[in-house]
């Protein structure tokens, strides 16, 4: 089995237990304990399995994934929405994006820190103004 297809299986996983976890009827908020860092962290975990599951042009790049991923968290709040036992937020939904922000900005670091890249340097054609 080939890393691309462990990680896709990876992310189906996290996708239905995300959805289980979402949709039971719990006592308690699981994880953290504060259901917005859960949120946060949850949908950066699916954003990095999202990334590794279906390469894009670059690390972090690809707004197709990020869109999926937040249909998927509107798609959990909608349902919620029709729960009694759950209660439906826009900022839950806020924090689904803030995690898959986080990841792509991190990963887009992370993919400038190992290119090695510097700050361009500045040519005799382009000087800088004013210096």
């Amino acid at each position: 089995m080939t890393r691309q297809s462990l990680t896709r299986l990876a992310l189906v996983g996290c996708l239905v237990g995300i959805a289980v976890l979402a949709f039971a009827p719990l006592a308690s908020d699981p994880g953290t304990g504060n259901d917005k860092l859960n949120h946060l962290l949850a949908f950066g975990v699916l954003a990095a399995l999202a990334d590794g599951s279906f390469p894009g042009p670059g690390p972090g790049q690809g707004w197709g994934k990020w869109a999926s991923l937040v249909a998927y968290g509107l798609l959990i709040e909608g349902v919620q929405f029709f729960l009694p036992f759950r209660e439906a937020s826009g900022w839950d939904l806020l924090a689904d994006g803030a995690g898959i922000g986080l990841y792509v900005v991190a990963a887009r670091l992370v993919a400038w820190l190992r290119a090695g890249k510097t700050r361009p340097a500045m040519s005799s054609a382009n000087p800088r103004r004013g210096a």
